[in-house]
């Protein structure tokens, strides 16, 4: 296998590597973007299933907001925490329950969002005395008596007792208020709390206690998953669009649950040396196995190992694993930025096989920058590499992406077998255009801008046959000890030779890479 086949065949295991290695960062912002579309119809779905006005809505839609933005928030954490609402009106029962794996129980939840601090306030703290209170006036008030305490307790599945009469309904759980209610809310009850140990009053002080430890704006796992903030008037206008069907991206964005402010730098380089990590040792695996392979035959057929070769392959295997956790983390970080239009609009549909040709393309180009720089390689060579690896590069990734469109159930096969073909492909046309483009110069005996160079000095071996010795530098040799032979003599007959005049012609070819001489 010629060496231009060769290097063609690595950087497609060089693409395959970094593909691979980013596709957990592929399904990862799949599924984000899914739980989001998951919540915009989990809204528009609660919604239509409720006869009532958009001012009552808005407080089942909050429910719905909160639970559902927790659940994308876990999906972009790797989470399996995940709330959900019961849909329940039972007396005291909980909006939104959540479920951490961590726990043995669920976390309940209960949503007051009402048009200020104050009625938010009053809701979470009512007791369900003052809820008997308040619906047995209400029923006196239209000339009818409403049932006894005992009943009410039983028919609620409430035990209302000395012990918690005076409690919360929603006593145990923790209490959700709009996001711009909570400070004032907090401040109402340092007041209220102040006034109770003021006035001696036990009960009060207790129950003012519980609901300012458990209030918040935001439902949280306690490990890093958390629900978006809401206010009131955006809860308000979520509902009016749940209702017309008509959540879009714009209102998205205005609520916090647009996937770039969801998604922030820490997530992305989680995601991105993650998959760094699967690139290096998956080129590991592939430069390593091979040689290990070749060390254990020659043990068997030699019954020795080749140190030297065992080193030199240990030092390429490394240098090529830590080139390959560099392409892998690029491409990863690079492909979820361009998801989440942190570079415009333009590139968010963008693929990731796109993104890790590029990578790989420019990381070659540095790295030849530096062997250029270092004086390891000429600019010809520079050149031609840049070229050859474009080549190569852009018809691999062609060939796999018509592979993958013609067997699309076979995805990922079809595109590395595509991208061997696209790859050998490459090198092929490369090689004809390689010679039609030296052929042109030879025959014009142009440099094309540097890029080749035209040698004129005749080769050695013509040189010594014109009569001309070249000069060499003087060359040190030891001496060397010979026995002494005998040998018989020989008789030797002289031969007469005509003197000859010798033509040679000379034409121009290529006698190296990028050069033109005299051949």
């Amino acid at each position: 296998m010629s060496n231009d086949f060769l290097r063609g065949f690595q950087r497609v295991i060089d693409i395959g590597a970094v593909d691979i290695s980013t596709l957990p960062s592929q399904e990862w912002i799949n599924s984000v973007e899914k739980a989001i579309e998951n919540f915009k119809s989990s809204v528009i779905d609660r919604a239509s299933s409720k006869n009532i006005s958009t001012d009552m809505l808005q407080g089942f839609t909050a429910e719905t907001f909160h639970a559902e933005t927790f659940n994308i928030n876990a999906v972009i954490n790797d989470s399996q925490s995940r709330a959900f609402v019961p849909d329940s009106n039972k007396f005291g029962s909980p909006d939104i329950l959540l479920r951490n794996p961590k726990l043995k129980s669920l976390i309940a939840i209960s949503l007051k969002y009402y048009s200020n601090e104050d009625k938010t306030l009053k809701a979470l703290s009512e007791t369900p005395y003052e809820r008997y209170s308040k619906l047995k006036l209400r029923a006196e008030s239209k000339g009818t008596v409403y049932k006894p305490l005992n009943k009410f307790s039983k028919e609620n599945g409430r035990n209302i007792s000395r012990k918690n009469i005076n409690k919360s309904i929603y006593y145990g759980q923790n209490k959700l208020v709009p996001s711009e209610q909570l400070e004032k809310i907090q401040s109402s009850l340092d007041n209220k709390i102040k006034t109770a140990k003021m006035n001696g009053d036990v009960i009060s002080l207790e129950k003012y206690k519980e609901v300012k430890k458990t209030v918040q704006n935001i439902i949280s796992d306690g490990n890093g998953c958390e629900s978006v903030p809401l206010t009131r008037e955006n809860s308000q206008k979520l509902a009016e669009a749940a209702r017309d069907g008509t959540i879009d991206d714009k209102l998205l964005k205005d609520l916090g649950v647009d996937k770039s402010q969801l998604i922030g730098d820490k997530h992305i380089a989680k995601k991105a040396l993650s998959a760094g990590i699967n690139a290096a040792v998956l080129m590991l695996v592939l430069n390593v196995a091979p040689k290990i392979i070749d060390v254990l035959s020659t043990l068997i057929q030699n019954g020795e190992i080749d140190v030297e070769t065992l080193r030199s392959d240990g030092i390429d295997a490394v240098t090529s694993t830590s080139k390959s956790y560099i392409e892998g983390a690029l491409t990863s970080g690079v492909y979820l930025c361009c998801k989440l239009e942190k570079f415009g609009e333009t590139f968010k549909n963008v693929d990731a096989n796109v993104v890790g040709s590029v990578v790989v393309l420019t990381m070659s180009l540095i790295l030849d920058s530096i062997k250029l720089a270092l004086g390891d390689i000429t600019k010809i060579e520079f050149v031609e590499n840049a070229t050859r690896n474009s080549l190569v590069l852009g018809l691999s990734l062609a060939g796999g992406a018509i592979a993958t469109a013609l067997f699309p159930e076979l995805a990922f096969i079809a595109s590395l077998l595509g991208s061997l073909i696209g790859s050998a492909v490459g090198v092929l046309i490369y090689k004809c255009l390689d010679r039609c483009f030296m052929a042109l110069i030879v025959e014009s005996g142009c440099t094309f801008f540097g890029l080749v160079e035209q040698n004129y000095e005749l080769p050695e071996n013509v040189l010594k046959q014109i009569g001309v010795e070249p000069f060499e530098y003087d060359k040190f040799e030891f001496d060397k000890f010979q026995f002494d032979s005998f040998e018989p003599d020989t008789v030797t007959i002289d031969k007469i030779e005509y003197e000859k005049i010798g033509i040679k012609v000379l034409h121009r070819g290529v006698i190296e890479v990028g050069k033109i001489g005299y051949i």
